[in-house]
């Protein structure tokens, strides 16, 4: 538990001129525990503007030029900047993985991302190792290492079961829950039906190379990518279509599932990441398929089920809609907890 004194403040860094499900966490945090009378501060860190994002102007959210180094204070560190524990002596450090992938491709040690990428063997292992190094040449020497981070005194927050079953696997300290919610600002309760179309929305950043092996086979079928678009045109395309296929690496409990959950689409998923573990997306095993070009046909055939059986086939998506709608209090019950905060 954090321990909080009337002079304590809490830095979140955060990267500047960002817009993604993990900044708007950030900034959801502060948000929270502002509004519950904490002195808490975004802190903006790398080479954009330092402004707050107009998507992020509604939250409760003041920004710090510093980090004060004192026994009193809170620093809540996103894991691309776990080394930031060599800046600091005497604050209280929480440790938030909101995704362990991005751990191994922003700070770890070389060691460290070559013994998570031997998982999917050593030729892939070697080749994104070497493509790393070419990219970060100059940065290892500030990378930090697991068995180094096991030895610190610090809160580790999950925000997946994908990363709570690391962290205990790893034998971390202090392991709690600080998961998420999505903004439903542009969603309501109930589906409209009578906007639906045969659309499939895909996420092209993620598992695009598969994604299009499946459009390749299903040239009458209408795949529309997530890209170049606002938050608006996002939840406008998500409201259309009957299915969302994501079949990327899933690093921790993405959003856009979740959005399109409940924006009434019918989720279907490879098993990479978070998508394997049923609490962070909690659909039927119908609905998930490993990543395989010996799946593609099955793939295919779920796929056309969901288009064509629709509605009856989104009622398998009723539990993680409820789930997803509730994530909000569950969130605001955890912040209560690590730090402490009383309700009044």
């Amino acid at each position: 538990m954090i321990k909080l004194s009337k002079n304590s403040k809490v830095f979140v860094p955060c990267p500047a001129g960002v817009v993604t499900g993990g900044v708007e966490l950030l900034h959801q945090l502060v948000d929270f525990l502002r509004r519950n009378n904490v002195d808490a501060y975004i802190f903006y860190f790398g080479e954009k503007p330092h402004g707050i994002p107009a998507a992020y102007e509604k939250y409760n959210i003041l920004i710090s030029e510093n980090i004060y180094d004192s026994d009193e204070n809170v620093v809540v560190l996103p894991e691309i900047i776990f080394n930031w524990v060599y800046k600091f002596k005497k604050v209280q450090f929480i440790l938030w993985w909101l995704s362990v992938d991005n751990f191994f491709y922003a700070g770890a040690s070389i060691s460290d991302i070559f013994k998570f990428n031997m998982k999917l063997g050593l030729k892939t292992a070697r080749r994104r190792l070497k493509k790393l190094l070419l990219i970060k040449q100059n940065e290892f020497k500030d990378s930090i290492s697991v068995a180094y981070l096991k030895k610190l005194d610090v809160i580790n927050a999950y925000q997946s079961a994908y990363a709570q079953h690391f962290l205990y696997n790893s034998n971390m300290n202090c392991v709690l829950p600080l998961t998420d919610y999505i903004n439903s600002e542009y969603y309501s309760d109930n589906i409209d039906f009578n906007v639906k179309e045969d659309i499939v929305a895909y996420n092209p950043a993620k598992g695009l190379k598969f994604t299009n092996r499946l459009i390749s086979k299903m040239r009458n079928i209408k795949f529309i990518p997530i890209q170049n678009m606002n938050r608006k045109q996002v939840c406008d395309l998500l409201k259309k279509a009957k299915v969302y296929i994501d079949f990327g690496n899933h690093p921790g409990k993405d959003r856009l599932p979740r959005e399109a959950a409940l924006a009434g689409c019918i989720i279907i998923t490879g098993k990479n990441g978070a998508a394997r573990f049923f609490e962070d997306i909690p659909i039927n095993s119908y609905y998930k398929m490993d990543r395989n070009i010996r799946n593609i046909d099955m793939i295919c055939g779920r796929i056309i089920d969901s288009i064509q059986n629709y509605s009856v086939r989104i009622g398998d998506m009723d539990y993680y809609r409820d789930l997803i709608l509730h994530e909000k209090q569950k969130f605001e019950c955890e912040i209560r907890k690590i730090f402490d905060i009383r309700i009044k």
